[in-house]
């Protein structure tokens, strides 16, 4: 898991760039505290930095969802999660001298194998303060929290929903050399392998074919007992995994 999560605290003033400024911001590092206290493997936001070309972080960074699913792909991410902060004063209130500092952030998380948005969420928060960058810096803080406890939830819950009904997986299969061993092997599939409910042949170009196979489970799940399942005329060999997608390769046996 990954983040690119643009900031702008109280006093700074709006930059496109501002997000290659530093090593990590607020709201990403309270976040990576999050998530790697809740399990999750995270990728070091000065690490994705360093491997980011502008051009590219910008248009993630403004809501380029397949742009943000392709630099998540290329760091080892199966999910990215973007989002804008931003804190401000508010006015016309009386705290004795101290400051209201109010901070918003919002957040998308997407898939990077199929660059689809599985979730979002908003947090807002105050903190009062004499010295209103020190305020939002800690509205940040306090925001940044709300915000990953809400998509620590909606990822966990989303991948148990993901586990326990059918899902589709996308299966490229390599090697294909007709239509009729095409639907051989698809006809395999749907009476050897455990869990798969159909099959939807979606692109068919010439030796590569891309495949929709409904299942319950998930695409480890499938790939395991792609390797560990004797499937007739079929050897198959797994060439690629994501979290939503296998690559294959197929032969038949000679031996039969």
């Amino acid at each position: 898991l990954m983040f690119l999560i643009d900031e702008q605290n109280i006093g700074q003033s709006y930059n496109r760039y501002s997000y290659f400024s530093v090593d990590m911001n607020v709201t990403e590092n309270t976040l990576l505290d999050k998530f790697i206290q809740s399990g999750f493997e995270c990728v070091d936001p000065a690490t994705v930095r360093q491997n980011l070309q502008q051009d590219q972080a910008l248009a993630a960074l403004q809501g380029n969802t397949k742009m943000a699913a392709a630099i998540a792909k290329r760091l080892g991410a199966e999910v990215v999660i973007t989002g804008k902060a931003i804190a401000k004063v508010a006015t016309g209130l009386n705290l004795g001298g101290m400051k209201s500092c109010q901070a918003n952030i919002t957040a998308r998380v997407i898939k990077a194998d199929v660059a689809t948005i599985i979730a979002t969420s908003s947090a807002h928060a105050a903190y009062p303060h004499i010295d209103e960058v020190t305020g939002g810096t800690e509205a940040i803080k306090k925001a940044a929290k709300k915000l990953g406890d809400d998509l620590i939830a909606k990822i966990t819950q989303k991948w148990k929903d993901e586990f326990y009904r059918a899902t589709t997986v996308k299966v490229v299969v390599q090697n294909v050399k007709s239509f009729n061993e095409l639907n051989d092997f698809k006809n395999t599939l749907k009476y050897l392998i455990r869990g798969v409910k159909d099959i939807y042949s979606r692109n068919v170009t010439g030796s590569t074919a891309e495949l929709d196979v409904k299942i319950t489970g998930n695409a480890s799940q499938l790939a395991r007992e792609l390797e560990k399942k004797n499937l007739d005329k079929f050897d198959v060999r797994i060439i690629g995994m994501s979290m939503n997608k296998i690559t294959v390769q197929i032969s038949e046996k000679t031996d039969l």
